[in-house]
């Protein structure tokens, strides 16, 4: 294996600071004008690094990364799609979802993101699922990306943060 060779696998606790740092990276790179500024400053390296931490550390999570020369460039979390209390997006029951997908923003246009959807969407399929939804913010340069990978917007909804409305979309994969 050559040192510069990309590498997907299952992330572990290891992985926690490299996950945490690619996490705030890529808020405060790519939701600036999306999300108020108060709300990307409060994911900062130690409450993200906690999150996955104890993330990590259940056994329900299906965590991958991307690392090249022991550098985590990306990840991506699945699992059973998160139905909302009553809200309009109950039909996704059953189904998984792409929880995350995050990337360095010098890791972008790579190959990288397919590489962690795909190990993503295998998981899903290899659990039973046939099909895989992803919340993506409005404005956000990855739905491009969800698109291409053959997303089909099936949602829509607001929720507020910090004072502003902010809208996202859910896209529907199938996996047979």
């Amino acid at each position: 294996m050559a040192a510069d060779e990309l590498i997907v696998r299952r992330a572990g606790l290891a992985d926690v600071a490299g996950i945490a740092r690619v996490h705030v990276q890529s808020w405060h790179a790519n939701y600036p004008g999306i999300l108020p500024v108060t709300e990307i400053e409060r994911h900062t390296l130690a409450r993200r690094a906690g999150m996955w931490a104890r993330l990590l550390d259940g056994a329900a999570a299906v965590v991958f990364v991307a690392v090249r020369a022991d550098a985590v460039l990306g990840f991506a979390n699945t699992g059973p799609f998160r139905v909302g209390d009553g809200d309009a997006q109950d039909e996704g029951q059953g189904e998984g979802e792409l929880n995350a997908l995050y990337l360095l923003p010098t890791a972008q246009k790579q190959g990288i993101g397919r590489s962690l959807f795909n190990a993503g969407a295998n998981a899903l399929r290899e659990a039973g699922f046939n099909s895989m939804r992803c919340w993506v913010l409005h404005g956000n340069p990855a739905i491009a990306f969800y698109e291409r990978m053959g997303g089909e917007r099936v949602a829509s909804k607001n929720f507020s943060v910090e004072g502003a409305t902010v809208a996202e979309h859910c896209y529907r994969f199938r996996l047979d």
